[in-house]
């Protein structure tokens, strides 16, 4: 689940989505972001906040990685892990 303003990209969004993909697929070997993914990249690089709620093994650090990776910097977030008690 994304959380986030809706609205469309704007075109200097989609170059830099265009350069996220070339560094996911350099530095990580994956092709493309999974949907929840490209949604929550989008509002990061469009200067959005955006919540991210995946499952484990959804993807969700890459997004953190990702984005710290094209902007040569560290993540502005976090990724804690949250898992059920019993």
């Amino acid at each position: 689940m994304i959380a986030s303003q809706h609205t469309a990209p704007r075109a200097d969004v989609s170059v830099a989505l265009d350069e996220a993909r070339a560094t996911l697929r350099r530095h990580f070997g994956y092709p493309d972001f999974r949907p929840p993914q490209v949604r929550a990249v989008q509002a990061v690089l469009s200067g959005r906040d955006a919540l991210v709620v995946l499952p484990t093994g959804g993807g969700e650090g890459l997004v953190y990685q990702g984005t710290a990776a094209l902007g040569g910097g560290r993540p502005d977030g976090g990724c804690p892990p949250l898992s059920p008690l019993k």
